[in-house]
């Protein structure tokens, strides 16, 4: 059961698409599963939800909601595929043109994807081999190995003195890297009705060792990541962590697990143009993204993207949202100022998706202020995501006319 919608729709208790119907149930479970993670994927409605700017997946229990992107006017499957490239030049997914082996291009094939992915990670993981790192024990032996714990000894084998309570290091595959992902093997069966990745997860945990759980957390998570023991691992690591920390078992009910697999458009936007304006590979252009600098106190101030060109020096500020009226909002104009004056830039550039051709605005300075200070010039460029229903991969040098 699935229905794709794009972002920001809304959909009601009762809605039907081909046959599946929106119920009371998948409603009440999304509500549950809003209060327990407190997130801004969706505003909960009185008869239903309404999407934010996140894309990606949503399951709840047998229903599968696709929430794809759009700036104009295409169909799903356009935009599916928008979504699978922008996500994998992001590194989140590596999409193959002809799509994963054994694969169907199902309306909810981005979970198709995203799994398969995971499961191909992990198994490169194995074929490589696991790390194993040592750990400490202290429990009962039948033989001395290691260093006896007097105190325990006494406390717990004063009757059976042919046991050992000891102290040692032992060397084998239970840490978290590895029980992370065997967690998110056991749960992944649960998440998906497709058989070729059935298959697979059934490999994978036979070849796996068996580990416990990993009592999950998100600052035990950043540690393993920042690990040095791991970084191989990393890959599979971050697909695991989605699985792992967006499950939740429908405990009252026990029909409607819910999963979300979702990203923040605003973020696939950035990554898309800092990629692009990264292909252009000019000897006289560098591209840097998410620099910061002191603002105030501790906090710090971060555009999008830095351009350093041969004689000036530019500042992007990606929106993902539709201009109405052509004009930018108060407060995106005053962020590309501020970001102006910190990084002594020349000019910022406010960039949004375009509906239909691209529109490019003149450069219009800001009023003189006091002191002398240069406030720079701001432009706004409409980019044109779309060209004949497939993604546009040439707007890097449409947004800097090289």
């Amino acid at each position: 059961m699935q229905i794709s919608v794009f972002e920001h729709q809304v959909i009601r208790i009762g809605m039907e698409w081909s046959g599946q119907i929106f119920s009371v149930r998948h409603y009440q479970a999304l509500v549950r599963y809003q209060s327990h993670l407190s997130h801004h994927w969706y505003q909960i409605l009185p008869d239903g939800v309404r999407f934010s700017h996140y894309v990606g997946v949503l399951q709840v229990g047998d229903l599968t909601i696709e929430i794809l992107p759009k700036t104009e006017s295409a169909a799903p499957e356009v935009w599916r595929r928008v979504l699978l490239e922008m996500l994998s030049m992001a590194g989140v997914l590596k999409v193959e043109t002809a799509g994963p082996t054994g694969l169907g291009i199902r309306p909810n094939f981005l979970l198709d994807y995203y799994f398969d992915h995971f499961l191909e990670t992990v198994n490169s993981l194995l074929n490589g081999g696991l790390v194993r790192k040592y750990r400490s024990l202290q429990q009962n032996e039948k033989a001395w190995k290691g260093q006896l714990d007097f105190q325990k000894q006494i406390q717990h084998n004063t009757i059976h003195q042919e046991r050992f309570f000891v102290r040692r290091n032992h060397y084998d595959y239970s840490h978290p890297a590895n029980q992370i992902l065997s967690q998110a093997l056991r749960i992944l069966p649960r998440l998906t009705d497709n058989l070729a990745l059935k298959n697979k997860v059934i490999g994978l945990q036979t070849a796996f060792p068996v580990l416990p759980t990993w009592p999950f957390s998100e600052n035990g998570f950043r540690e393993i990541l920042d690990d040095k023991a791991f970084q191989r691992y990393r890959p599979a690591l971050e697909l695991a962590y989605l699985i792992i920390k967006n499950f939740q078992p429908d405990i009252r009910t026990g029909r409607h697990h819910v999963l979300a697999i979702l990203f923040d458009m605003n973020q696939l936007f950035e990554i898309f143009i800092y990629e692009q304006l990264k292909k252009i590979n000019h000897p006289e252009v560098e591209v840097l993204r998410q620099i910061q600098r002191p603002f105030w106190l501790n906090r710090k101030i971060r555009p999008d993207i830095f351009i350093k060109l041969k004689t000036e020096q530019l500042i992007l500020d990606t929106k993902w949202k539709v201009l109405s009226d052509g004009k930018p909002s108060m407060d995106d104009l005053k962020q590309i100022f501020i970001y102006n004056q910190y990084f002594a830039a020349n000019k910022g550039i406010l960039v949004y998706p375009g509906i239909g051709k691209a529109r490019i605005s003149e450069p219009i300075p800001y009023r003189p202020l006091p002191n002398g200070m240069e406030p720079g010039d701001c432009e706004i460029r409409l980019v044109e995501v779309l060209k004949n229903n497939k993604i546009n991969l040439n707007f890097g040098k449409e947004i800097l006319k090289i």
